[in-house]
């Protein structure tokens, strides 16, 4: 811990001086900052790098494509920029490892009667639970620009539901989108367990700031894909209605599904919880910290928080159709 601290006294003081760091520099720092505030997203980028590339998977020879190094996803080169680069390190490696830890799993174990055209993702939901699932059949996720009124149609409505392209939120159906939408959560569980790191910082309420800004972007993602979801399933269960019942018997579909929405439900609600009570923090040594429209202030400075469409999916959540699809998809205690 000790050799640990002095190491990130050199990178805060690089960060202060925007000092460049080398490729390798900006790889340890990745790490060391991972390793320290979530040691599973630390086991899970080595996991990922570590993973071999040819599988023999019931007597047939698969070569995987990868992925790409986790440190390919820093933009910049300063210790700022690697901080602020470690939500789409996240999120960008989760989709890799969904995609690739597969193949072990069924090298490993291969499920009775699969068959090369089988599609198959491994959720990463923790250290200890990753789930494998078998992709079902679906339509496109982009028919759902023909249920998506043009209000709701929020930030990542484009690229992951229109215009028709070949992302995986599209062409793998709830599959996809579970992938985008868990890719989110762990990003925004970087950031989130990176709050004391913030609020470290020389000037505290501008770090806290920066943690608002950077959370609120991913925060809106829970809602958004919750909505894109809902929307697919009751699509499904309407125009596609074998389809839909064999994802309602996908038991491991719906236990990382449920895995992944109670996990971001509880992330919203604690930052939720965190915002009010720095607020009545700041009110009490004489700052002016309020929310107002779409920003969090501090004094005169305000971040955006994305409140408007966050506010305006939450409303669209309430409506019977959505609330009862949410209950169909959920496994029970």
């Amino acid at each position: 811990m000790k050799k640990f601290f002095i190491l990130l006294l050199i990178f805060t003081s690089l960060f202060a001086f925007g000092q460049k760091l080398s490729n390798d520099q900006q790889e340890n720092l990745m790490y060391q900052l991972v390793d320290q505030y979530y040691p599973d997203a630390g086991w899970m980028l080595r996991d990922l790098t570590s993973l071999p590339r040819k599988y023999n998977i019931n007597g047939m020879n698969i070569t995987s494509y990868g992925g790409d190094d986790p440190s390919f996803w820093i933009r910049g080169n300063t210790a700022s920029d690697v901080v602020e680069s470690l939500s789409t390190v996240i999120h960008e490696s989760i989709h890799g490892y969904t995609s690739e830890k597969n193949y072990q799993f069924l090298a490993e174990h291969t499920p009775e009667g699969y068959t090369f055209r089988d599609n198959y993702s491994a959720y990463f939901i923790d250290k200890e639970e990753i789930i494998l699932v078998k992709h079902t059949e679906g339509y496109n996720s982009n028919e759902l620009k023909k249920d998506i009124p043009k209000d709701l149609r929020t930030f990542r409505y484009s690229p992951y539901i229109a215009p028709r392209s070949n992302l995986g939120s599209q062409q793998e159906g709830i599959y996809g989108l579970l992938d985008e939408f868990n890719a989110y959560y762990q990003g925004a569980k970087m950031v989130w367990l990176l709050l004391p790191y913030f609020e470290a910082l020389d000037d505290p309420n501008e770090g806290f700031q920066d943690f608002v800004s950077e959370f609120s972007s991913d925060r809106l993602a829970f809602y958004e894909f919750t909505y894109f979801t809902l929307k697919y399933l009751i699509r499904s269960e309407r125009t596609y209605a074998y389809e839909y019942k064999d994802i309602i018997n996908n038991i491991p579909l719906r236990k990382a599904y449920t895995a992944v929405y109670q996990n971001f439900l509880a992330l919203d609600m604690a930052f939720q919880e965190k915002l009010e009570t720095k607020i009545e923090e700041l009110k009490s040594i004489g700052l002016n910290a309020r929310v107002s429209g779409e920003y969090f202030y501090i004094d005169g400075y305000g971040v955006g928080i994305q409140t408007e469409e966050i506010n305006l999916l939450k409303r669209e959540l309430e409506k019977s159709d959505d609330k009862q699809m949410l209950n169909n998809i959920l496994l029970k205690d």
